[in-house]
């Protein structure tokens, strides 16, 4: 029963996690762990996002002073890292949702709608999942950039 759910929290599969989550409701419940499971919802759509933001790429590299952008060859340039997008948008989150939900199709009866998404970003980010903000004229999320290099 937990291999599975281990699986779906590591593959950030919400269509496998709830699948599972609702096979084995009966079985979870008599161990009394079904609400700590489903609280582990959190990971796997955390680990989605995760996956959004590392598909992403990296931001176009800067010019220098001299116009360079340090894809010429430059020895002190060579191995210095390029920054990750920071800047992604709302949609990319929607399509990420939408084909987790249903693998097989992409979609379920219904389209998750932006608001929905937000929420969820939102939710990722007070709880301290994420770091950053959701610029909602834009549709954008900017995630924050910690002293580790890392906003998830």
């Amino acid at each position: 029963m937990f291999i599975p759910l281990a699986s779906a929290i590591k593959r950030a599969s919400l269509y496998d996690f709830d699948r599972v989550l609702a096979a084995g409701e009966v079985f979870f419940h008599k161990r009394r762990i079904y609400l700590t499971l489903e609280r582990a919802r959190d990971f796997v759509i955390r680990n989605l996002f995760r996956k959004v933001f590392m598909v992403g790429g990296y931001d176009a590299p800067k010019p220098d002073e001299a116009g360079n952008t340090g894809d010429n060859g430059n020895d002190g340039d060579k191995y210095k890292p390029r920054p990750r997008r920071t800047r992604i948008p709302i949609a990319e989150f929607i399509a990420a949702v939408n084909i987790s939900w249903n693998p097989r199709t992409g979609r379920v009866n219904e389209v998750i709608e932006r608001n929905e998404v937000e929420c969820l970003i939102a939710n990722m980010i007070y709880k301290e999942l994420m770091k950053g903000y959701v610029h909602r004229e834009r549709g954008m999320v900017v995630l924050v950039m910690d002293s580790m290099n890392r906003a998830m």
